[in-house]
């Protein structure tokens, strides 16, 4: 994995992500579409997608198996519920 810019790759907190592209960074973990993910949320394809890209920008990513990976680095145990782990998740 490698930083975009001087955006930071390692150590960012989850505090940087809203409440809602944290529920979205934890459902790329399991490998959901934009469109998928968006049923499951009652957002649109296009919100997911602007969201996925925020979230990019702000952990200095690349792929959305960078956010997965970052995102269960997050929690810390990949079959934890992310709101145990993640308040303002449920």
């Amino acid at each position: 994995m490698k930083a975009m810019g001087n955006r930071p790759l390692h150590g960012v907190p989850a505090g940087a992500l809203t409440a809602v592209q944290r529920q979205i960074a934890i459902l790329v973990t399991e490998g959901l579409t934009n469109q998928a993910i968006a049923n499951r949320l009652g957002l649109t394809r296009s919100m997911v997608s602007q969201h996925v890209a925020m979230i990019l920008w702000r952990l200095g990513l690349t792929t959305r198996s960078e956010i997965a990976l970052w995102a269960l680095k997050q929690v810390g145990d990949s079959t934890a519920r992310p709101e145990q782990t993640w308040p303002g998740l449920s």
